[in-house]
């Protein structure tokens, strides 16, 4: 009789094995595709992982259930009941209306029962349900006050696509910052993305000076030329920081000086004068009209020349970043300027690139536009 229970629960299990494994392909290949479509989401790569795990778990504690209860009471109870029976034990629940009677059994319905409060307990609320509550929590409460202990920062009033690489150059080079924003979608996103920011009005004194205006480096304004004079009078009856404006019309730049920037900038303007001018210039890799963010950090225009290898390739073809260590923050072609261009964006003849890195990197780079 054992032996003829032992052939068949080896049948049984044989084919519920079976089974198993086709499901946890299909399910790996699920995961790893949702995995990839949400690559920066941590938490949810936490979850599919305990998820895949506790799944994994549960069909083989129902495979050995169903072993274990065939050779106690010699009947044969589906995968269904199975997962029933390990569901109920692994979250303590435990109806009683299946039960294993046997030492072995009952020794490894307690183990079934560690395991279920381990997964929960272990694994479930300090890496998926902690860290989304927490999550949760910053989103709906919008930071009003700025990182403590800020000195020789960057302040920076307003965000857009230029700023925003700005940002990330800052980061990477590991300079300390915050951003001064007062736009509410805005603040989220950037929380989402671990930006410093502060949900305040950039132009208000009482927000500059918790920001630090009084021990920052650089102050850059960002906002309508309009917003950005009331950040700039502000600023400068407070303190003498740097103060870099950047405007869309330069004929405002005078009345921004006036308020007391250190220096204004319009990106659009600059370009499109550069082209007349570099356009006339002699080949050299020497690199003019540098602006300087702060040590460690420039920021140029590279004309394209007729001859240049760069001419026809999309920005990603081109590898600029892998070959010089340089930025893309900006390209002028076709008569429109494209802040923060797409990596398929295609570099051409006359085209004006924006870029931000150290003096070398952008010195690589001029090498590679003529």
């Amino acid at each position: 009789m054992v032996g003829v229970i032992g052939g068949r629960g080896y049948s049984i299990i044989k084919s519920r094995l079976r089974i198993f494994f086709t499901s946890v392909k299909q399910t790996s290949r699920s995961l790893i595709w949702m995995s990839e479509q949400h690559r920066d989401d941590g938490i949810l790569k936490n979850f599919l992982a305990y998820l895949f795990v506790f799944l994994i778990v549960i069909i083989i504690h129902s495979f050995v259930f169903g072993y274990i209860y065939l050779t106690e009471t010699g009947d044969d109870v589906g995968l269904v009941t199975g997962i029933y029976w390990t569901v109920m034990t692994m979250t303590t629940v435990g109806y009683g209306d299946i039960v294993l009677t046997s030492s072995i059994g009952q020794l490894y319905s307690v183990f079934v029962a560690i395991t279920g409060i381990g997964l929960i307990f272990g694994l479930l609320v300090p890496f998926v349900v902690i860290p989304w509550a927490e999550g949760r929590i910053k989103t709906f409460m919008l930071p009003t006050r700025p990182p403590e202990n800020l000195k020789n920062h960057v302040i920076i009033c307003g965000y857009n696509p230029l700023v925003e690489v700005l940002v990330q150059e800052l980061i990477e080079h590991k300079h300390a910052l915050v951003v001064l924003e007062d736009d509410e979608s805005t603040v989220r996103r950037l929380q989402r993305k671990g930006v410093p920011v502060v949900f305040t009005d950039p132009s208000d004194e009482d927000a500059l000076i918790e920001a630090g205006v009084e021990e920052a480096k650089i102050l850059i304004a960002d906002k309508s030329d309009e917003e950005n004079a009331a950040i700039v009078l502000t600023a400068r009856e407070i303190c003498d920081v740097e103060i870099i404006a950047l405007v869309d019309d330069l004929k405002k730049a005078d009345y921004l000086r006036y308020a007391g920037a250190t220096r204004v900038l319009s990106p659009k303007t600059l370009l499109g004068t550069y082209i007349g001018k570099k356009s006339t210039y002699r080949l050299t890799d020497q690199i003019s009209d540098v602006t300087e963010v702060f040590e460690g950090l420039d920021i140029s225009e590279f004309f394209i020349y007729s001859r240049s290898a760069l001419i026809g390739k999309k920005i990603r073809e081109s590898r600029i970043r892998e070959r010089t260590g340089a930025n893309i923050i900006g390209i002028w072609s076709g008569g429109y300027f494209h802040v923060n261009p797409s990596p398929d964006e295609v570099i051409r003849e006359n085209s004006v690139l924006l870029a931000s890195g150290t003096k070398e990197q952008l010195t690589k780079l001029k090498r590679l536009t003529w």
